[in-house]
């Protein structure tokens, strides 16, 4: 029967793993009770709570302090249960949302005397989800409910600056104009959030703040964390930002036919903030609401704009997959004849915005679309259907062959360099097509099909028509992904092991594990087919467990046979950004007794990229225990020196499309010779895979590369097999 100092361990995991604690707050005494995890997760230093509920309410929000108090003090009599949200300012000047829940205990004289209950963090998904929503509701309510178009103009502005305060909770929001020759930006109108009141504000003299107007005219949506020491923004700080108060700075450019002829400016008074992406844009909606405003108050041209909006892509300024659906659909109400509807997308685009930045890959999609807009025959059709996917309709395409041009074309142009801010880029892209009638009768049959040629199409021949003979991906991906369940709970999948070998003396250090599924009507599945599948579905959690304790038994039978080898994991992106993944994975060694010195974690380079600091401190935090990481395919997409110098790894393994190729390519063995002196350097052990010849072996022994794994070697083999090579190759 479990203890007490069990039961309250076993709590206490519970709220740490939900982000949630409890408290005791003593009303009367003012006084109140956290429990460490709680304290914790408010951001106390342990032990340095003072218990004070005033301590609490300094780190709140100051629109919640009122609310909490209220919310227990003025509860009606027959009330037992608190129920509030309140927002925690923290260090970094973001905001953290809590949900309390609590019991409201009474004295005999139904006073408050106390509240007992949890708080509990609320997903920063959800905060983002929320703060979205309430802003696309602000943007509708000024559009459609308000009806500014019909006010006059300065009811109009107030209306504006009110909406935008209360969306962004920020205490000051105003309009300003510039004056015709540019030298002035006067206020025309100055929301005071606190007092929900409208005050007359100073004018700002260009040649005064030399800075902050050129900054203005160069940016869309100006972002600013802590206005009294940014670069931009620092001149205003004497005459303006001290004298009020203001902190942080969100100014969005008001742009007319490319002209910057205002601002909005969204002011922080108090703790400084950072500003999130969404709020930025929603900084520039409120900024192009102005725009319309002053262009004209006709509500036919704000509705115009809103339904361009809607059928058309920011980005590029092309029509939108909306506007690309409805136009197929209606082409092929109104004429049989047919035409092709071509899919394309470009390979590696995601690792241009990992590595580069999104402004980058931003400007690039911008640069391809107007290409292929050029390129379009008369009567076709071209859209940014999203990411990186164009979608094309091409008006009686021709034979097969006449296809394929067009395709060949649209794929030269988009391999064209492009440079954007001094970079030079160069993409390459897939396309995959269907015909109408031919392959459907519907945008949905078309649209689908075409998908599936894409799919194919990246496979070699970077573009292919839609072939029924091969439209088995769909219903074998479902079948696979149905199945993969199964076989994860019930273990069938399983491990098989690629040994790595010193390449100096040609013994055995350690054995690389491999997932391996063998299903019962397609036969063995590639991994590069359902590993994708598992981490689509959220499997990919329970199949790496799996495949952990598979290794972790593994290792100790070998051990009893007097063999200590080292085993290298694959390890999934998502797995470094799964809660509570770095515990269970610690777990599970201690339980079967495997050193964690003893295992190997090997990581792309794509798992560092996505989230930098949350898998650098996953990573740092295995490493402390022992475990080792080793960084996997090398070389493959956009590789960053800086991430890898922030990385614990001690491996780092060439990837085989190098190393194959080296013999007969100068180039890549002038790349696999540089990555072994960079690894060298390092302090690194450097393994090269895809050994398979006595020549490529050679030529890695002269270059001193540390360590190698291959089919010369031997290919992937079940664990029984392990101790016979190993005594081979001692031998």
């Amino acid at each position: 029967m479990p203890t007490l100092s069990q039961d309250n361990a076993f709590l206490n995991a519970a709220l740490t793993a939900t982000h949630a604690g409890v408290f005791e707050w003593r009303v009367q005494a003012r006084t109140i009770t956290l429990s460490p995890n709680l304290e914790a997760l408010l951001g106390f230093p342990p032990g340095r709570f003072d218990g004070r509920i005033d301590s609490l309410l300094d780190i709140l929000n100051p629109h919640d302090r009122d609310q909490v108090l209220a919310s227990v003090k003025s509860a009606p009599p027959d009330q037992t249960l608190i129920e509030t949200e309140v927002r925690i300012n923290g260090t970094s000047g973001q905001t953290r949302w809590f949900a309390i829940r609590g019991e409201l205990q009474r004295d005999a004289d139904n006073n408050p005397v106390a509240v007992i209950g949890m708080a509990q963090e609320v997903p920063p998904v959800v905060v983002s989800e929320r703060r979205m929503r309430s802003q696309q509701s602000a943007l509708f309510d000024l559009l459609a409910e308000d009806r500014i178009d019909s006010l006059p103009l300065d009811d109009a502005f107030q209306r504006i600056t009110e909406k935008a305060a209360q969306t962004l909770d920020v205490e000051r929001v105003s309009i300003w104009l510039f004056s015709d020759d540019k030298r002035t930006l006067q206020c025309h109108d100055l929301y005071l959030k606190s007092r929900n009141d409208h005050a007359q504000c100073i004018v700002l003299r260009a040649d005064e703040y030399p800075r902050y107007f050129d900054a203005l005219s160069k940016s869309r949506a100006l972002a600013v964390s802590y206005a009294p020491t940014d670069h931009r923004t620092q001149e205003l700080n004497e005459k303006y930002l001290k004298f009020l108060g203001i902190s942080s700075m969100l100014e969005a450019s008001i742009r007319r036919k490319g002209e910057t002829i205002g601002v909005v400016c969204h002011e922080q008074v108090g703790p400084s903030r950072t500003w999130t992406l969404d709020e930025q844009h929603f900084a520039a909606s409120v900024a192009d609401v102005v725009t319309l405003i002053l262009e004209g108050h006709e509500r036919e041209k704000l509705l115009k704009h809103i339904e361009y909006q809607a059928m058309h892509d920011r980005l590029t300024g092309l029509p939108n997959r909306l506007w690309f659906r409805n136009m197929i659909e209606d082409r092929i109400r109104q004429s049989p004849r047919p035409f092709a509807l071509i899919l394309a997308d470009l390979d590696q685009f995601k690792e241009i915005n990992d590595t580069l930045g999104h402004e980058l890959g931003d400007q690039l999609l911008v640069e391809l679309g107007q290409r292929l807009t050029e390129l379009l025959p008369i009567g076709s059709a071209l859209a940014r259907l999203g990411g990186d996917e164009f979608g094309l309709l091409i008006e009686n395409p021709g034979s097969p062959e006449q296809l394929a041009g067009y395709a060949a074309t649209f794929r030269q142009a988009l391999a064209r360099p492009v440079v954007c801010r001094g970079v030079r880029l160069a993409v390459q892209g897939s396309l995959g097509a269907s015909l109408f009638p031919e392959h459907g009768a519907d945008v949905s049959t078309l649209m689908r099909r075409a998908d599936v040629a894409l799919y194919h199409a990246k496979s070699d021949s970077h573009y292919r028509l839609y072939d029924p003979s091969k439209d088995r991906h769909t219903p074998r991906r479902l079948t696979l992904m149905h199945d993969l369940v199964r076989a994860v709970e019930q273990g069938e999948v399983t491990v098989a092991y690629q040994p790595k070998l010193e390449i100096d003396n040609n013994s055995v250090i350690g054995v690389e594990a491999l997932a391996r599924w063998n299903h019962p009507e397609f036969g063995p599945i590639d991994p590069e087919e359902f590993i994708p599948l598992a981490e689509l579905s959220d499997l990919i959690r329970p199949l790496t467990l799996h495949m952990l304790r598979v290794v972790c038994a593994q290792w100790q039978e070998w051990k009893n046979a007097g063999h200590d080898l080292h085993i290298a994991i694959n390890l999934s992106p998502q797995m470094l950004m799964s809660q509570g993944w770095a515990e269970a994975l610690l777990s599970q060694l201690v339980t079967c007794g495997m050193p964690p010195d003893r295992l190997e974690l090997e990581v792309t380079e794509t798992a560092f990229i996505h989230d930098p600091e949350r898998a650098l401190a996953t990573m740092e935090e295995l490493a402390q225990h022992g475990i080792n990481f080793g960084l996997d395919d090398f070389g493959v997409g956009f590789s960053s020196l800086t991430h890898l110098s922030r990385m614990p790894i001690d491996t780092l393994k060439i990837d085989k499309s190098f190393v194959q190729k080296m013999i007969r390519d100068p180039r890549l063995s002038a790349i696999v010779h540089s990555t072994i002196q960079l690894g060298e350097n390092l302090g690194l052990q450097v393994v090269a895979e895809g050994v398979e010849s006595v020549e490529i072996l050679q030529k890695l022994k002269t270059m001193r590369c540390h360590q190698a794994q291959g089919f010369h070697f031997s290919q992937p083999i079940d664990a029984d097999k392990i101790p016979a090579f190993l005594n081979q190759t001692k031998t």
